[in-house]
């Protein structure tokens, strides 16, 4: 018996449908899902830069949205949306695609033995990676943040200073990134809220759903104590400071 993903000749891990790489690669796609999001909405309000560079001429007239994003965002959300029905029709996160996916990854012991595991994967991944190419930059830039002249700053994943176009400062690359962090400081965040976070901003070569099984460890052994419980889908979670959790995780990498 082969796992039946598509274009997976895995075993099924023991009392699963799919195998376990089929299983992480959709944990990791469920925790980026959110930040995804963030790149559709900056694509859908023509702010990503994929528009022309200033200057040049074009024969047609832009749309007011990009149509690939619009298309993407629209097939995410409704594969989110018929999974969650299929999985429990009672009990469902509200119309938002984070939420969904979040909903989704807290329910990850439930769906690696889904009689339809296989085509799930298939589906959301399928949709997913259709949103990803919807967003990706030629030049395959990334954004940075903003410079004290409101410009936004982009730049490749090999530089280390990058340039404002508008008022031409220089920032460093790492600096800006510490400041990012900082601000997340004190955010307060659940342990699969703070694994995704994680994924996308601390450089971690581990999955999120190990990341969360640190977080219950920790706790377990009164390494990080949680501040507040949060209700997530109508179940209080413990929540933790992201320095406290992003210290701990730094300290034990």
């Amino acid at each position: 018996m082969t796992c039946p993903v598509d274009r997976c000749n895995g075993t099924p891990n023991p009392g699963w449908t799919i195998c376990r790489p089929c299983a992480v690669d959709l944990e990791k796609t469920l925790a980026e899902i959110p930040a995804l999001v963030g790149h559709l909405e900056l694509t859908l309000s023509r702010q990503t830069g994929n528009n022309p560079e200033p200057g040049a001429r074009t024969t047609t007239t832009p749309l007011p949205y990009d149509p690939r994003a619009s298309e993407a965002t629209w097939i995410l959300r409704s594969t989110l949306v018929g999974w969650i029905r299929d999985l429990d029709n009672t009990h469902q996160p509200g119309d938002d695609i984070p939420a969904m996916a979040r909903w989704l990854f807290a329910r990850r012991s439930v769906i690696v033995v889904h009689i339809a595991a296989g085509e799930l994967v298939d589906e959301i991944t399928t949709a997913a990676t259709n949103a990803w190419r919807a967003v990706d930059r030629p030049t395959e830039r990334m954004f940075l943040g903003r410079c004290g002249c409101d410009a936004e700053l982009w730049t490749r994943p090999d530089t280390t200073t990058v340039v404002c176009r508008n008022c031409g400062t220089r920032h460093d690359r790492a600096q800006i990134r510490d400041a990012q962090l900082d601000a997340l400081a004190s955010l307060i965040v659940t342990g699969p809220e703070f694994a995704a976070y994680a994924v996308a901003h601390l450089d971690v070569t581990v999955t999120p759903d190990r990341i969360e099984g640190r977080v219950r460890t920790w706790r377990t052994r009164n390494l990080v104590q949680p501040v507040a419980h949060i209700h997530r889908d109508g179940t209080p979670m413990p929540a933790y400071r992201f320095a406290d959790l992003r210290a701990r995780l730094e300290g034990t990498a």
